[in-house]
């Protein structure tokens, strides 16, 4: 009787390890088809807009610091954007 127990004890946690396992798999799976999708779209990443706003910041006269400035503000409020 005593094993029996112990036996459905044990497949409890296995069922729930596995239900746990599955949720984290189709998040993970939605995250990346949305992160996909994102860039499907034909729009530029956050790098590529980045690296546009610094060639255009040095073209249109900055120094190099204040053209990398520019980028990373690109940078930062493209990725809070996401």
């Amino acid at each position: 009787m005593e094993e029996t127990a112990v036996t459905h004890i044990h497949m409890r946690q296995a069922i729930t390890l596995l239900v746990i396992l599955m949720l984290g798999f189709l998040v993970a799976h939605k995250a990346i088809q949305h992160a996909q999708a994102a860039n499907a779209d034909g729009s530029q990443t956050c790098l590529q807009r980045a690296a546009a706003k610094r060639a255009e910041s040095l073209a249109n006269g900055f120094s190099k610091a204040g053209a990398f400035a520019q980028a990373e503000n690109v940078l930062a409020r493209c990725l809070i954007d996401r």
